[in-house]
C-alpha cells in the first residue's frame, strides 16, 4: 500500500471513529444531561478506548459545542430547504414551524440536547447556540418578513425585533417535547396563533 492510500485510509478511519463518537455522545447527553454525562460511557458505547476521545475533542465541554454546531446545522440546513418550497410567505412561516419539529420528531435525542443545552444557565451554549441559529433567524427575516411586509402579507412591524420573538417562540414550543420528541401542542393551531399576530386575518390563513 503506497503512502498516498495508507494515509487515505487512515483519514477514513479517523472520520467514521469520530462519527461513532458523535453518535454515542448525542444519546448520552441526550439521557443523563450534561453534568450527568460520562465520557467513559461514550467511549464504550463507541468502542473506542477512553483516551481516544481526546484526539478529536479536548474535553467534555468541547464535545458538546461540537455536537450542538452539527445538530445545528443540520436542522438549520433542514428547514431552509423545506421553507424554500413555498413561494407564499404565509405557507412558508406555517411550514417553518411545521418542518422545524419534524426535525425534532424524526431525531428525539438530537433535539433533547439542543433544547437542554438552549433551556440551561451555560452562558457559552447559549451564545454558541446564537450563531448556530443565526441563519434560521436570517431565514425567518428576510426570506418571510420582509418580503411579506413588503406586500402587505404582514403588518409592518422591525422584521429582527420579530424574528426574535418567533425564534422564542418556537423554542417555547420545544421546551414541551416529550422524549420520543413529539409536542402535544397542534402545530398548525400554533402557527395560526403567530400569523394572527402579523396581522394575517383568518380566512388567509385557513
Amino acid at each position: 500500500m503506497t503512502p498516498r492510500y495508507k494515509n487515505e485510509n487512515r483519514m477514513r478511519l479517523m472520520g467514521e471513529t469520530r462519527q461513532r463518537l458523535i453518535k454515542a455522545a448525542v444519546d448520552e447527553f441526550a439521557n443523563e444531561g450534561f453534568d450527568g454525562a460520562s465520557i467513559n460511557r461514550i467511549t464504550q458505547s463507541a468502542g473506542v478506548a477512553t483516551g481516544t476521545i481526546y484526539n478529536y475533542f479536548p474535553s467534555k465541554n468541547e464535545l458538546l459545542l461540537t455536537l450542538l454546531s452539527e445538530i445545528g446545522a443540520e436542522h438549520c440546513s433542514y428547514i431552509t430547504e423545506q421553507i424554500c418550497q413555498e413561494s407564499d410567505y404565509v405557507l412558508r412561516l406555517k411550514r417553518l414551524l411545521a418542518v422545524a419539529f419534524d426535525y425534532v420528531k424524526a431525531n428525539p435525542n438530537q433535539a433533547k440536547v439542543l433544547f437542554a443545552s438552549m433551556q440551561g444557565v451555560n452562558r457559552q451554549l447559549k451564545t454558541q447556540l446564537s450563531h448556530i441559529y443565526e441563519p434560521m433567524m436570517q431565514l425567518i427575516c428576510e426570506e418571510i418578513l420582509i418580503p411579506g411586509m413588503q406586500q402587505g402579507v404582514f403588518h409592518p412591524a422591525d422584521p429582527v425585533s420579530t424574528s426574535i420573538m418567533i425564534m422564542t417562540f418556537y423554542l417555547g414550543v420545544g421546551s414541551t417535547v416529550d422524549e420520543n420528541g413529539v409536542t402535544p401542542l397542534d402545530m398548525d393551531a400554533v402557527a395560526d396563533f403567530v400569523l394572527r399576530a402579523l396581522g394575517v386575518n383568518r380566512t388567509s390563513v385557513m
